[in-house]
């Protein structure tokens, strides 16, 4: 059974690049360009991960991780945070519960798959 992944990006160019690789490489993915879209796609069905965009327009990346974090009925889905730049000072307070990890965008789509393969295999330990 294939993976699933639902990427929520404001940016439509890396949505679609993110989209097509990850179909390429066997995953199953579905695209989201606000907040509030993610939060209702979430309603309708839940990814085995959430790749997220911290700069989301339409409630932003905090606004859906808060959602994410304090609304129980919505599934409990491991989030891959993306953000512009992550000071070392952030790390603590972005890596609570649902974030398992977080990557800055300037990174290669190889590094991301790395990232989101082994945030799926440690899935178990995080829900």
């Amino acid at each position: 059974m294939r993976r699933s992944i639902l990427i929520a990006n404001g940016n439509g160019s890396t949505c679609g690049v993110y989209q097509s690789y990850f179909s390429s490489v066997g995953y199953r993915v579905d695209t989201v360009s606000d907040g509030l879209a993610c939060m209702n796609r979430l309603r309708e069905s839940c990814p085995d991960l959430l790749l997220l965009d911290h700069q989301l327009p339409w409630g932003g990346g905090d606004g859906v991780l808060a959602c994410l974090r304090e609304d129980k009925s919505f599934p409990r889905v491991p989030v891959v945070l993306v953000a512009d730049f992550i000071p070392f000072q952030e790390m603590s307070r972005l890596l609570i519960r649902p974030v398992i990890r977080c990557l800055e965008k300037r990174c290669s789509v190889q590094t991301l798959r790395y990232c989101v393969d082994s945030a799926l295999s440690d899935r178990k330990s995080v829900v």
